[in-house]
């Protein structure tokens, strides 16, 4: 926490993550009082070299506690499903977890959090394997393959503005509940079929045109 901010960007270049834990150096690094965010850290060291000298000399003295924000604390025993809507309650990323004596046992994100939901999530660097299909028929996918690449390959365009990347977030958002195999969702002429669950992540999905809905015609008396 007491670290100026010139070294701790050395840290954050070196190791590469967005968010970086605190820690109080005269308790240990297992008492976390805060997380930095990178490209805050950026954004200060930025605006120190574009003001006057004499504002320069006065945040010189700056560190890490002077930024940071206030930290996520969740019990190891605490329901995924309730963090996740705690992240998106206090807007935060990243949690503490702590045992029943209040010891850090680890943190969680929000991807690892998703992940167990709705199966791993990749980044643009990751390659996705070709998923099963018959031509011009259903396909049946991975539930975690990105909606980019659904909309590449099969040119389905998904909503991507709720906070979910994979087609298994997507059926959750519609369906708004863990689903079994067989229930489906249906959007703009579509419909997806969960296929398989492993857990609780949704392993498989079945796309497909949706059925039109049959009207009945009242006869006319």
């Amino acid at each position: 926490a007491d670290m100026p901010l010139e070294e701790a960007a050395g840290q954050v270049i070196e190791e590469q993550h967005s968010r970086i834990p605190v820690y109080d150096r005269s308790r240990g690094p297992e008492h976390i009082i805060g997380v930095l965010y990178a490209k805050e850290l950026m954004r200060w060291l930025h605006l120190r070299g574009q003001q006057s000298p004499g504002w320069t000399g006065a945040a010189a003295g700056l560190r890490v506690s002077n930024i940071m924000h206030d930290v996520l604390v969740a019990p190891e025993t605490k329901n995924i499903s309730d963090l996740l809507a705690e992240f998106k309650e206090r807007r935060r990323h990243l949690a503490v977890v702590v045992d029943e004596f209040g010891s850090t046992v680890g943190l969680v994100t929000v991807e690892d959090v998703l992940e167990q939901l709705v199966g791993e999530m990749e980044d643009e660097f990751d390659v996705a394997a070709a998923p099963a299909t018959a031509t011009g028929g259903p396909a049946v996918v991975e539930g975690s393959m990105n909606l980019r690449d659904l909309e590449a390959q099969y040119d389905i365009t998904l909503p991507r503005d709720h906070g979910f990347e994979t087609l298994a977030g997507f059926v959750l958002s519609r369906l708004q509940h863990l689903p079994k195999p067989g229930e489906c969702a249906e959007y703009q002429g579509r419909r997806f079929t969960v296929v398989d669950m492993e857990g609780r992540r949704i392993s498989s999905i079945r796309i497909e045109a949706a059925e039109p809905a049959v009207r009945t015609q009242t006869p006319q008396p």
